[in-house]
């Protein structure tokens, strides 16, 4: 009984002083069962925090390097393009429309690309303002086989080509041949052939280049190799098939 009496007294004095016995509840308190659902738990960053991989290249990014390569290198790559002997170029020829000297779009990989005039039927002129004599070519049909060497001509397909020798001086009116209008979708107008390279350096183009002198045509000065240009007419740097 004194041993009942004194756990009471001692109960009595912890809870007067605002204390509690360790490992007891209060009345209807569950006891402490751990962490809950409730309780804030470590959670992973959000995906926005998160590294993203870096996206692949868009297909513009492709075509501005295109563009890039073509505006480093001027066009045609270097291997195609060789110093010949003399280091001159000596033939020259003017495309004259409307009684205007036209000059070509500055295209690196079809240098010989005129504008087309806007009409229908203009007049056109090809003079050899140069100091050697141009084999020459126009026809309002072309086509690749077999090819249309300069000053020879095509075959029956154009049966009102115009075709010969140009001396130093001399001119052409090929008004009649000229079909490379915007309404026909442009093309070629003539191809024009010298013993003497038209360019430098010469490169290897659709649109120029070097072949042997064709057999039967004159002016090649007693040279076996004909340099050729293809003159065409476009909206702006349109490369066409090669017809020679």
């Amino acid at each position: 009984m004194r041993n009942v009496l004194i756990a009471l007294a001692l109960g009595a004095l912890v809870a007067g002083c605002g204390g509690r016995i360790e490992g007891a509840a209060d009345a209807g308190e569950a006891p402490d069962a751990g962490p809950t659902e409730d309780a804030e738990q470590p959670t992973e960053a959000p995906d926005a925090e998160q590294p993203t991989p870096v996206p692949e290249a868009a297909p513009e990014d492709v075509a501005l390097v295109d563009v890039i390569d073509e505006e480093e290198t001027g066009g045609p790559d270097a291997s195609s393009c060789y110093q010949p002997p003399g280091n001159a170029a000596a033939a020259h020829f003017q495309l004259v429309i409307d009684g205007v000297a036209e000059s070509p779009y500055p295209c690196p990989s079809s240098p010989w690309d005129y504008p087309a005039p806007p009409e229908s039927h203009p007049s056109v002129v090809l003079v050899n303002d140069g100091p050697v004599p141009i084999a020459y070519t126009a026809s309002p049909v072309w086509n690749t086989t077999p090819p249309t060497f300069p000053g020879m001509p095509s075959g029956p397909a154009s049966p009102s080509e115009l075709f010969g020798v140009l001396d130093p001086g001399m001119k052409v009116d090929i008004s009649s041949t000229y079909t490379a209008t915007a309404a026909n979708g442009y093309g070629i107008i003539a191809v024009v052939g010298s013993a003497s390279p038209f360019s430098i350096p010469v490169c290897l183009l659709s649109d120029q280049g070097l072949t042997n002198w064709p057999a039967g045509v004159g002016g090649s000065g007693g040279s076996n190799t004909m340099y050729v240009v293809q003159v065409a007419a476009s909206a702006g740097c349109q490369t066409f098939a090669q017809f020679w």
